[in-house]
């Protein structure tokens, strides 16, 4: 299959089109705004799909591709990734007047430090002015859409976004970093054998001091799960602790 010849028809159809339904910015070409196209979810998936294809070896497509089909119940196809983005921008709409987080809240930034928040007016912190801060090169990130990339500095006031606050390549930089923190807690996880658990359980006060002792994220599935082995194999907490 020419997948090269399937993905340069699709993205050259959505540069001569204009679609009134729910979509999304796909980077069609080299970094620049004029590349930037917008596909439907289940176009967006394909194309990220069809690039996987051409470029087998890269890793960060891979990635991107697998970012776009993660369930709390495993892999899905497009079509349950377009209903449900569709289902979610839909509901989203729908947070105005009290619904919304935001309502009757205003942009407030500390001159010092260059921090920005929403405050109601009896909640502002003293010394803090309205407004907000948006500059390149910020250590923490800035609530709110930034006119430059807050880790490179590079001008995205024309970048589609509502929120946006990095440029496409730091946003893919940061996707692949927590997919790969990701894959690394749950290889973590798996590594641990059901011996290791039971010895930290009654070494243990509590489920939480278990989990800590055997390196894992004390809160979570990792918490459900310690839990359920330990109702499933009558398991004592602290048995070694208390003797």
């Amino acid at each position: 299959m020419d997948y090269q010849n399937h993905y340069d028809r699709l993205i050259e159809r959505a540069k001569n089109r204009k679609l009134d339904c729910f979509t999304e910015g796909h980077l069609g070409g080299p970094d620049v705004p004029e590349n930037i196209v917008q596909l439907t979810p289940e176009e967006h998936h394909v194309a990220h799909q069809l690039l996987v294809k051409l470029h087998p070896g890269h890793t960060g497509l891979l990635y991107a591709a697998y970012l776009m089909t993660i369930g709390n119940d495993g892999r899905k196809g497009n079509k349950w990734y377009g209903w449900l983005k569709r289902r979610y921008h839909k509901a989203c709409k729908q947070r105005v007047g009290p619904k919304n987080g935001s309502y009757g809240r205003c942009w407030y930034y500390n001159p010092m430090t260059g921090e920005s928040g929403k405050f109601l007016a009896e909640d502002v912190p003293v010394d803090w002015v309205k407004g907000r801060v948006c500059r390149p090169g910020a250590k923490k990130p800035i609530p709110g859409k930034l006119d430059f990339c807050r880790v490179c500095g590079f001008d995205i006031r024309n970048l589609s976004g509502r929120y946006r606050q990095l440029c496409d390549t730091c946003l893919h930089k940061l996707k692949l970093e927590n997919v790969k923190k990701m894959i690394s807690r749950t290889q973590r996880t798996q590594r641990v054998s059901d011996r290791e658990k039971k010895v930290a359980v009654e070494n243990s006060k509590n489920i939480r001091q278990a989990l800590i002792l055997l390196g894992l994220a004390p809160k979570g599935n990792n918490y459900a799960r310690l839990r359920s082995l330990i109702e499933h194999y009558n398991w004592q907490l602290g048995k070694n602790v208390f003797s």
